[in-house]
């Protein structure tokens, strides 16, 4: 807003060279919109490579989530760092990468855990964990009962 005071002013004024100040200004103004935009395709191009980041870590652990994951080889996929890793899951799916694992984890397994012919330890290692009981842990956390609690319940809807 300076600026443009500044080329009122000597718009009003009545030197001989105030156009030559003016067409000054005027550039000035124009530096200025053309830095906000190489700001703005900037941030533009930046918010890309966090969409595709994002995506490409998120597809990793869709593949993965069968395997021993860390967050390194989480953040490998998304060819960033680990604190880059933590802070784009917070920002898209409000989540710690761990957190969006084992959710991912636990729902893959609710399918596996209707098979009743499969053990709950067979459920556990075939979605990625590495024992019953952690698995067990974090089933109990999320839905308030144990995986055979919810066998159980599922199992007797069924029969109803």
């Amino acid at each position: 807003m300076d600026i443009f005071d500044k080329i009122y002013a000597n718009y009003m004024s009545n030197i001989p060279e105030k156009e030559l100040y003016i067409i000054s200004d005027l550039l000035l103004i124009w530096a200025a919109l053309f830095e906000l935009e190489d700001v703005a395709d900037r941030d533009s191009q930046q918010e890309d490579e966090n969409i595709r980041s994002q995506k490409n870590m998120m597809s990793y652990i869709y593949q993965n989530y069968r395997k021993k994951l860390s967050l390194q080889d989480i953040a490998g996929a998304g060819n960033i760092s680990r604190n880059k890793c933590c802070s784009l899951f917070k920002q898209f799916v409000n989540q710690t990468p761990l957190e969006f694992l084992n959710s991912y984890r636990l729902e893959s397994s609710i399918p596996l855990l209707l098979d009743t012919s499969r053990s709950i330890t067979e459920v556990a290692l075939s979605c990625g964990y590495q024992g019953s009981s952690y698995y067990a842990e974090v089933f109990r956390k999320y839905t308030g009962m144990s995986p055979s609690e919810f066998r159980k319940g599922v199992s007797s809807h069924v029969e109803d």
